[in-house]
């Protein structure tokens, strides 16, 4: 389910009373790379999704101890922060979004 919740494929709220209740002993069960962040971006960008649900999902995914973030990616953890915390950094928009995808664009798929 956790596969789900990476790849955006499922209805976030079905999702977090999963995460809140199942407890996975810190064992590392999954990957979170860039291209997970692209995809998410691209369907906020096509509308498919609001910001809300962008920031659900990173909420959802930032600093668990089941994903694991390849080589320790910092863009990768900065643009997940930024995306869980616009109260703190800023609103998603369209354009913010492509700057972020731009920063992806170098790292690891």
């Amino acid at each position: 389910m956790i596969d789900q919740l990476i790849e955006f494929s499922i209805i976030l709220n079905y999702i977090r009373n999963f995460v809140n209740i199942y407890h996975l002993n810190g064992k590392i069960f999954y990957k979170l790379y860039a291209k997970h962040i692209l995809n998410v971006l691209n369907i906020y960008e096509i509308g498919d999704i609001n910001y809300g649900e962008v920031q659900d999902w990173a909420e959802l995914i930032e600093c668990k101890d089941y994903i694991d973030i390849p080589l320790n990616n910092e863009i990768i953890t900065d643009i997940l922060f930024i995306l869980s915390t616009p109260e703190i950094i800023y609103p998603l928009t369209i354009e913010r979004s492509k700057e972020l995808q731009k920063l992806l664009a170098g790292v690891q798929l």
